[in-house]
């Protein structure tokens, strides 16, 4: 079906009827319905007027509706008199829960049942050719044999009923020679049919009347209102794209009528929100339990203590040419053709001819082509459609009211459509996952709202031109926010992303010192890198999808980003055939505590003291403590290496006092020439060991007292920034 055919159904049959039969049997209200609201939480407002006569309104509802209606009902009589009493029968259900009913008897059963029930009854039996009367004394099932069915033993046998006559002689009977009980317990025959009473009044079917009372019989002009259990209205949308960025939406909502009362040329509206909506049982009658204090000898009784109230949103297509054997063969004829011919016509004369000669020859008998039907347009649809409904703001709702009368039949459903507006929709390609890698994205719809009513969340079938494109799903759209619809899937474009590193703050400034610590704050930035590549003919909007993250914000994102949900959709294009890089950055401030006296301290004293307002002479104080630290590192360079150098000449200290021992006791020439050479090298390191310890002492000196001087500059630091 197309899609002109399928507008044109749904604007001719507005009323999609869920049941086929009409009640013609039932009883008619006196009281016609004549306006319902329908909301989003479960609920509807009802309105009933007209006239009636006596003093008395007979309103017949459902069982399930009757809490909600005792709990909302108001009636008004335009004339002169009042309602003086509203009444209705009791829940005999619930009162017959606490009598004394036999189990057996409420929950069904025939003779069986009843004889099991009245153990212990006199009654009258009649039975297959005899009558006894006496007391029941109980029933049971006798087994009488084991015969074989279908290859196993199975068991048979009958249930038998035991009487106690006069004389106190037992009877046995077989139940199914019974043919009639009569009992001559008068409250047997009272609890029994009350059991009845409680199983005609164990469904919904049944209706409840309810009783409105005047205050004089006249004719007089009735109102009354309540509020009932409906089902809930359910939007269904309708988007026609064109090549403008723009597309007219139309909004229908999907209503049934299940209040047991046909609705025939009401006053109708929904209501687009979710107010608060509970259900309370005013019907049953509420017994409150009560202690039991025999034990007190009834000395004493307390009162009930009263309970306190509680409240609870392709590509592709063309056609082959029928016969491709055909083109094929032509095209080798045309290649072998003769010159002669090639000489007398030109070669696309020769080529038409051949065409012709093999079109004829293969001609197959049809109707001549018909002319494409024009695609739809979106002139001819909005000219064939119009908003049914105006729209108002209730509190913080919304309401669309049906401009004309509504009817819909009772249990049947109806298609209204509420909403037509043309939007801004601009299509787009979204990459939904946060991978570094994707090779696919999702077709979508950038649609704003802006009508000046909230569009419920559901359905949404998306056309352009005259091609159905696909559906999604609209989530609660307020107005003035941007709905994203994804419809299709697209492998066109391909995504790639490399996070690069945090930047280090360059706008550091310190917000206190204090023991020893310094606190500063400054802006910390990351960026992603992205790489989008079109492999497309056209030129396509890539949807970068981010997450929002707190205490960052972007800082280089395109005007026209979105943030729904938690996340930005940042939108790029990207020029068909072609790849772009774009980087998106983003800042946070960042908090940091470091203690003065160490490396990170004192780097970051001399990155925030040009981004700071500080007195005088604290900065001074904060330049000199820089100006001092500086020379630690140098000497912390120095004995370093000095230690290093002094712990290899102690090294071999130990190895030629191990060499020295070993010549000991040799006498040779050569043992002696060593030994002298090691001495010698001995004192030599003994030299410069002496010399290291020095100078390493003298530095350790200088970098105490340093040390003594910056510490008491930082007992001077003390700062709040105001």
């Amino acid at each position: 079906m197309n899609v002109r055919n399928a507008l044109i159904l749904l604007s001719t049959f507005l009323l999609l009827g869920c049941e086929t039969s009409k009640h013609s049997s039932r009883d008619k209200v006196e009281l016609p319905v004549s306006k319902v609201v329908m909301y989003q939480s479960g609920v509807g407002y009802v309105e009933r007027q007209g006239k009636i006569e006596g003093d008395e309104l007979v309103l017949r509802i459902k069982a399930n509706q009757i809490n909600d209606i005792l709990k909302s009902l108001t009636v008004i009589d335009r004339g002169k008199g009042r309602p003086v009493s509203i009444s209705l029968p009791v829940d005999r259900k619930s009162l017959d829960a606490l009598s004394d009913i036999p189990e057996q008897i409420a929950d069904g059963g025939g003779i069986l049942a009843l004889l099991k029930a009245f153990r212990g009854a006199n009654v009258l039996i009649k039975a297959k050719g005899k009558t006894v009367q006496g007391r029941v004394v109980g029933v049971e099932y006798h087994q009488t044999a084991i015969m074989p069915k279908a290859e196993k033993f199975a068991p048979t046998g009958e249930w038998l009923v035991t009487l106690m006559s006069a004389g106190d002689t037992l009877e046995v009977l077989k139940l199914s020679d019974i043919r009639s009980v009569e009992m001559f317990d008068k409250s047997l025959s009272v609890g029994l049919d009350k059991s009845l009473d409680v199983s005609l009044g164990a469904g919904d079917w049944k209706p409840i009347e309810l009783r409105v009372r005047m205050s004089s019989k006249a004719t007089r002009d009735i109102a009354m209102s309540y509020i009932v259990a409906m089902p809930t209205w359910k939007p269904a949308y309708r988007l026609l794209l064109d090549d403008n960025s723009t597309g007219t939406l139309q909004g229908w909502a999907v209503i049934s009528n299940v209040s047991g009362s046909d609705w025939e040329n009401i006053g109708f509206s929904l209501v687009s929100g979710q107010p608060m909506s509970f259900t309370y049982n005013l019907y049953s009658p509420l017994f409150v339990s009560r202690p039991d204090l025999s034990h007190q000898a009834r000395t004493m009784a307390i009162a009930p203590r009263p309970q306190e109230a509680a409240y609870g949103g392709g590509d592709g297509g063309g056609g082959g040419r029928r016969y491709d054997s055909v083109v094929r063969e032509n095209a080798a004829m045309r290649k072998e053709a003769k010159p002669s011919l090639m000489k007398m016509q030109k070669v696309d004369e020769a080529y038409a001819a051949y065409d012709s000669v093999y079109e004829e020859e293969f001609a197959i008998d049809a109707e001549p082509p018909r002319a494409a039907p024009a695609p739809i347009s979106a002139e001819e649809y909005q000219s064939n459609f119009e908003a049914l409904a105006s729209t108002q703001q209730v509190g913080s709702f919304y309401e669309y009211k049906l401009e004309s009368a509504l009817t819909v039949p009772d249990g049947a459903s109806a298609l209204v459509n509420l909403l037509q507006q043309n939007v801004p929709s601009v299509e787009a390609r979204l990459f939904d996952s946060l991978a570094s890698r994707q090779t696919s994205s999702y077709q979508t719809v950038q649609l704003v709202n802006n009508s000046n009513v909230s569009l419920e969340a559901g359905p949404i079938t998306i056309y352009k031109g005259s091609a159905f494109i696909g559906e999604g799903y609209m989530t609660r759209t307020d107005p003035g926010q941007t709905a994203q619809i994804t419809f299709a899937a697209d492998d066109r474009l391909t995504l790639s992303m490399v996070y690069e590193p945090y930047a280090a703050p360059s706008d550091y400034a310190i917000d206190r010192i204090e023991g020893g610590y310094v606190h500063v704050t400054g802006t910390i930035g990351e960026s992603a890198k992205y790489t989008i590549e079109n492999k497309a003919d056209v030129e396509l909007t890539a949807l970068i999808k981010r997450p929002v993250r707190p205490d960052w914000s972007p800082s280089n994102f395109p005007k026209e980003t979105l943030t729904s949900n938690g996340f930005y959709y940042v939108p790029v294009k990207v020029e068909a055939q072609k790849s772009k890089d774009i980087s998106l950055q983003s800042t946070s401030k960042n908090s940091s505590s470091y203690s003065i006296m160490s490396e990170s301290g004192a780097r970051t004293l001399k990155d925030a003291l040009p981004n700071s307002k500080l007195p005088q002479e604290l900065r001074e104080n904060i330049e000199n403590f820089i100006a001092q630290y500086a020379k630690l590192p140098p000497i912390d360079d120095k004995i370093s290496q000095l230690n290093i150098n002094k712990k290899e000449l102690e090294s071999d200290q130990n190895q030629i006092s191990a060499s020295l021992r070993d010549l000991k006791d040799v006498k040779t020439a050569s043992a002696t020439a060593l030994k002298n050479q090691l001495v010698g090298r001995q004192r030599a390191n003994e030299t410069q060991i002496a010399s290291l310890a020095t100078q390493l002492a003298e530095l350790r000196i200088e970098r105490s007292e340093i040390d003594i001087t910056l510490r008491a500059l930082v007992r001077e630091m003390r700062y709040y920034k105001q």
